[in-house]
């Protein structure tokens, strides 16, 4: 079977093999395996870290990179895990439980977020047997931590070694274990590879731990300890010889900000103004630390939080294209309490409006406009001034990467509105755009693509095709039409 190529040979984990030797000469082997059995299909797997390319180039091997799960596999994972999961006696109750998590996916912005990953869409498709998922990220990503928590048994392995008495650490020892944790690779980020611990530092932070716990064999509990996380991949992965990290940045980020709150609100090491100043202040030019600080905002009092947002609000943000504004509309979209903060909320609304108007005098680049047109579009949907603000972009707005941007933002958010057809169909006629360079978008294509997406099936849509492919001034946007058209007429002759 292998001569006549009728198997599949998958290596698994190639950056498990530690020493740097010993790993050159597997992909030696490797090598020679293909080279004996020429008609076989070969796979190599390895985290990204420490994986050098050349040799298995050089080899004829193709280099890919997983990405993350698109909608269609979200749906298929689903069906397939429910499928499994439960048993023919609960039909009923599978397909409620299935429904229930398609739905959430659909409805929350922030569970759909997550869904996108593999590991955490199996932590909410378990979260989901027994309960509505949470619709604020902060608490799913605390219910999807005790998970972990829950799988990192350190009490039976200790139990299981002979030479240590047991040290029972329960959850909550585990949680604030993983909180100093992530606080030190979060801090220390610059001079670490992102999202990864040394071996020594690791080590360090689990017995200083294990010390205040009064734990008296402490290097022998952390070896116990690391000896798992170097075992089983459930909260912490070995990533080299002597670095490890959680198993999605997810996590730091998550145990990085509850450790920040505990300091702010259970031991009060911090104080609102140095959570503002030294942490949101140090920190918001920082698109690494943006995660952090949206999910600190989250997980604190909301009037709090308001405090936050208007301390970046007052921030200059010229020099580094208005971060500031846009972290904070990020953040507010994280309070569920938004009414008992009325006022800030204006007001920041207020700005990102300013940000688009002072086109005028084109003060504001256009990427900035756009970025303010989604930002009011995605947390401020509901607001009476939205949905006529965004009509009124994406029919006169004088730039094109605004009534672009406009446009994407009223398909997405009203496409089971009854009018978008028609405003769709309008603005894929009549939109001004005449293109100048060749990397440039055409609203009237985007609004075509919005129909194709939203309205396939609509009577009219192969008659607008048509006439964008025989009438549109713009060659990018007939020949688009030309293909879809074709598309069109295939699907029609399979059917």
């Amino acid at each position: 079977q292998l001569k006549d190529g009728k198997v599949l040979v998958m290596f698994d984990g190639l950056d498990e093999v530690f020493d740097p030797g010993k790993r050159e000469d597997v992909i030696t082997d490797i090598h020679r395996f293909t080279n004996d059995y020429p008609k076989v299909i070969v796979i190599v797997t390895s985290r990204v870290i420490g994986y050098k390319p050349q040799r298995l180039r050089d080899a004829k091997f193709r280099h890919l990179m997983l990405q993350d799960l698109e909608s269609e596999q979200i749906q298929t994972f689903i069906e397939d895990w429910h499928n499994l999961t439960f048993t023919d006696t609960d039909q009923a109750d599978k397909v409620r439980k299935r429904e229930r998590l398609q739905k959430a996916i659909e409805t929350s912005s922030p569970i759909r977020q997550l869904a996108v990953n593999p590991l955490l869409l199996t932590m909410m498709a378990i979260l989901n047997r027994n309960q509505d998922l949470p619709r604020d990220r902060s608490e799913l990503y605390k219910q999807c931590s005790w998970l972990l928590l829950h799988q990192w048994d350190v009490g039976r392995l200790l139990l299981e070694d002979q030479r240590i008495y047991q040290a029972y650490l329960d959850p909550k020892d585990k949680q604030q274990m993983l909180g100093k944790i992530a606080y030190f690779m979060q801090k220390n980020q610059v001079r670490l590879a992102e999202n990864t611990i040394s071996l020594n530092d690791l080590k360090t932070i689990i017995i200083n731990e294990l010390k205040v716990r009064e734990v008296t064999n402490t290097r022998e509990v952390a070896h116990v300890m690391i000896d798992q996380l170097r075992t089983r991949n459930f909260i912490f992965c070995l990533m080299g010889v002597d670095s490890y990290a959680f198993v999605h940045r997810t996590f730091l980020e998550y145990f990085c900000a509850w450790e920040f709150v505990r300091k702010f609100e259970k031991t009060q090491d911090i104080s609102l103004e140095q959570l503002k100043k030294e942490v949101f202040g140090k920190h918001w030019q920082d698109e690494s630390w943006h995660e952090v600080l949206r999910l600190i905002v989250g997980m604190i009092d909301c009037n709090k939080a308001g405090k936050i947002l208007e301390y970046l609000m007052a921030q200059d943000g010229k020099d580094n294209k208005f971060d500031n504004l846009f972290l904070a509309g990020n953040c507010l979209s994280e309070i569920r309490n938004r009414y008992e903060i009325k006022s800030t909320d204006t007001g920041l609304l207020n700005c990102l409006k300013d940000l688009i108007q002072n086109d005028k005098n084109r003060n504001t680049l256009s990427n900035i406009r756009t970025q303010a047109v989604e930002a009011i579009a995605t947390h401020w949907q509901d607001h009476q001034y939205t949905l006529p603000q965004l009509k009124e972009w994406a029919r006169s707005d004088t730039d094109w990467l605004v009534r672009v941007t406009a446009i994407e933002q009223l398909a997405q958010g009203w496409h089971n509105q009854p009018w978008l057809w028609e405003f769709l169909r309008d603005r894929t006629l009549n939109d001004p755009f005449e293109r100048k360079e060749s990397l440039d978008k055409n609203p009237r294509q985007i609004a075509l693509n919005a129909i194709l997406e939203y309205y396939p099936n609509h009577s009219q849509t192969p008659s607008l095709l048509q006439d964008r492919a025989e009438h549109d001034s713009d060659p990018e946007l007939q020949k688009f039409a030309q293909e879809e058209l074709a598309t069109l007429d295939a699907k029609a002759n399979r059917e």
